[in-house]
């Protein structure tokens, strides 16, 4: 007796460490060609002034022809029994989540010389119920730290990841690796997901005999919520050294002005607004985070994936980086119709 209680003490401690769900996780993106890093470790300073190392379980890509597509995903092992509830939020509500910068897919594409359509990602958030915060239930507990600190780990990362892939963006110098960037942060779960049902009030749930009368069950839903002000104070400080180097400004210039031309406006529009765009994914990056139940995650992955492939038809490549190296000079060139007829050939031939 005492032998079995060993054995299912050290086999619920494995299973809650998460490291078996996160080697999960990684077998499956690996089915699907997502290839895992590991951790993403970044560093942060708390309220008392000590730099603190953080991470996020698992840093995954996959690299098409026409752009590489990131999934920063946080791994949250918790008894089969525990029921995940959020709260719902209306879409139309002061048009929460609504501008660019909250999107779920963060597209880093204002340092590119190619533009995408990103309506299909846009579509696929729409069809993804709004929520707010959660509170997790077991028996007769409830903890809210559980998803504040799955949640809490990926805002933080977000704006480094971005700002680490921005700053390669800028030192590239070889055109064929200068490509727009698509990141997609997830939190992983073996809870199950519940949205509260929005007529639900105070005495429903009172008079309620089982979960379905004040609840229904989801596989991924979408939490929003507005960042917090250490939260955007943490993320201007990363802009603002991004923005320090004087390359960030001279190739908006440039790229904005070969835009202007490849779309044939007759107002030319300022580079501000790009600056602007950039600064608004950069700050409010973390505001959208999707969650999944681990049983549904291949359904979701695979329908991401479905929609990043028909996604990258829709690149506008308008430019191509050139290098003088006698100068040590980076600058761009309009793209031809013939040369982009080529590109996109190519890049069909590839898929």
């Amino acid at each position: 007796m005492e032998n079995e209680k060993k054995k299912k003490d050290w086999k619920d401690l494995l299973l809650r460490s998460g490291l078996p769900l996160e080697h999960d996780v990684a077998d499956l993106l690996e089915k699907h060609k997502i290839y895992s890093y590991g951790e993403y470790s970044y560093s942060r300073i708390n309220e008392n002034g000590q730099q603190l190392e953080h991470s996020v379980d698992i840093d995954a890509e996959i690299r098409l022809a026409g752009a590489p597509l990131y999934f920063l995903i946080e791994c949250k092992y918790r008894d089969p029994q525990k029921m995940w509830f959020f709260y719902p939020i209306s879409y139309g509500k002061k048009e929460l989540g609504q501008l660019r910068g909250d999107r779920l897919v963060k597209i880093l594409e204002c340092l590119s010389p190619a533009r995408i359509d990103s309506k299909s990602f846009r579509r696929f958030e729409s069809q993804l119920e709004l929520c707010s915060k959660g509170v997790e239930i077991l028996e007769n507990k409830e903890n809210e730290s559980s998803i504040k600190h799955g949640l809490f780990q990926l805002r933080y990362a977000i704006p480094n990841y971005l700002f680490s892939l921005l700053t390669n963006q800028l030192q590239m110098v070889n055109d064929g690796n200068l490509k727009i960037n698509l990141v997609i942060p997830l939190l992983v779960t073996t809870a199950s997901l519940y949205v509260i049902n929005r007529n639900s009030d105070i005495k429903t749930v009172r008079n309620a005999n089982q979960i379905k009368e004040v609840a229904t069950r989801v596989n991924s839903l979408l939490v929003y919520q507005e960042p917090s002000i250490d939260l955007s104070e943490y993320s201007e400080k990363l802009f603002e050294k991004l923005n320090q180097d004087p390359r960030l400004l001279s190739r908006l210039k440039e790229l904005n002005s070969l835009w202007n031309e490849h779309s044939k406006r007759e107002d030319s529009l300022p580079y501000n607004p790009l600056l602007f765009d950039l600064h608004s994914i950069f700050i409010r990056s973390s505001s959208k985070i999707l969650v999944v139940e681990y049983d549904s995650l291949e359904i979701v992955i695979k329908r991401l994936l479905k929609i990043f492939k028909a996604t990258l038809r829709s690149v506008d490549k308008f430019a191509v980086l050139k290098n003088d190296f006698d100068k040590h000079k980076s600058y761009f060139e309009t793209k031809t119709w013939f040369e982009a007829y080529v590109q996109d050939s190519g890049s069909k031939a590839d898929e």
